[in-house]
Parts: C-alpha cells; sequence; structure tokens
C-alpha cells in the first residue's frame, strides 16, 4: 500500500494492543522494510480507533513526547482512500505547521472534519486546541463584508471571531466602526463585540 509523510499530533499515536509477536503482521513486508530504514517514526491508521498505531520508532516518538512537541512528521503506512478523514487531518497539521494556512481555510477545513469527528477530535488530530476549533467554526456566520475584511486582512481574526457571534445587522454595524477607526484599541473593539453579543 501507499505510504506518505505527514505532520501529526503525537497524542494521537497509540501503542499497539495486539500480543507483542502479532503486532508486525498487518505490515505488509515491503512496508515493514520502510519502517526499519531511518530513524524515523511510523505508524499505520486504525479506523477502529480513529487514530494511528505505532509501527516503529518507539524512542524518537518518546524523545519528541519529553522535549513537549505537539507534532511529529511519521510515514503513515496505509495511506489509502478508506482513511479520508486520517489523511485529512494529518495534511491539515501539516499545512498550519508551515503557516500556509489562512483563518477562513482553517474554518473550511475543520467544518469539513467535523462531518466525521467532534470538535475535541478535530483539535487533537490537527494539533491545535478544542477552544481554537471552536473560535474558528465561529467564522462560519460572519457576513460578506467581515469575511471580505477578513479575507483582506482588514479585520483581525481575533475580532472577526467576536463579530460572528453577532447578529447580522449588527456585525456590518460593528465592522464599520472598526474600519472607522473608531476604537482606541483591538481589545476594546472585542469588548464591544462582547457586549452586544451578550445584550442580544
Amino acid at each position: 500500500m501507499p505510504a506518505s509523510t505527514y505532520l501529526i499530533a503525537t497524542c494521537n499515536i497509540h501503542t499497539d494492543t495486539a500480543p507483542l509477536g502479532q503486532r508486525l503482521d498487518a505490515v505488509d513486508f515491503d512496508d515493514l522494510v520502510d519502517a526499519v530504514a531511518g530513524d524515523r517514526i511510523v505508524v499505520r491508521y486504525v479506523p477502529s480507533r480513529c487514530g494511528y498505531v505505532l509501527v516503529m520508532g518507539e524512542t524518537a516518538l518518546r524523545e519528541a513526547r519529553r522535549r513537549g512537541d505537539g507534532v511529529v512528521k511519521v510515514l503513515v503506512l496505509n495511506d489509502s482512500a478508506y482513511n479520508v478523514p486520517g489523511v485529512l487531518a494529518a495534511a491539515v497539521a501539516e499545512r498550519m505547521a508551515r503557516g500556509r494556512c489562512s483563518p477562513l481555510e482553517e474554518t473550511q477545513l475543520f467544518f469539513r472534519l467535523a462531518a466525521w469527528h467532534d470538535v475535541s477530535d478535530v483539535a487533537t488530530k490537527c494539533g491545535v486546541s478544542a477552544e481554537h476549533v471552536e473560535n474558528r467554526l465561529r467564522l462560519l456566520t460572519l457576513c460578506p463584508a467581515a469575511e471580505q475584511a477578513l479575507r483582506d486582512e482588514k479585520l483581525p481574526v481575533e475580532l472577526a471571531e467576536r463579530i460572528a457571534e453577532l447578529t447580522p445587522g449588527a456585525q456590518t454595524a460593528l465592522l464599520d466602526r472598526w474600519l472607522g477607526g473608531h476604537f482606541s484599541s483591538l481589545l476594546a473593539a472585542e469588548a464591544a463585540a462582547r457586549d452586544l453579543a451578550a445584550a442580544s
């Protein structure tokens, strides 16, 4: 089966629970050669666990966890069509780690992953906090003008997440105030958004 390299959250890599002498039975011989070659972490996806099982690289994984690494680069042996959610989550984590994913792209990807997993699982698989995922998913309710302002980098994502909690009319009004320079700081604008949300 094809193998691909991804960044995966360390907490989503599990120890195989099969008897020690049987743990490599599920690995094709050619894949086993790839697994043993080089000092790297090799895993296989297990659909029933919605996660990854370690094949090789126990020492490297332990060292990564001791360093506090949230994600690690691994070789996934059974990168196949039936593992679309797992592969997508790994690809999202890798793209985010490179800083090449905009807030709106994160929102779309998290929403797609949420069709298969709950928020906490999406967060774990992508190497971010559940709060981060929840905040990005709020952007789904942004009015078109606010979405465009965010895309044009005229609206900070922190404020966009607060604005998204308002009604469309209130979003437009607060956005106009922000773009018009009526707030002394970002914190003041966020506070105004929170007050409006609490009053609605």
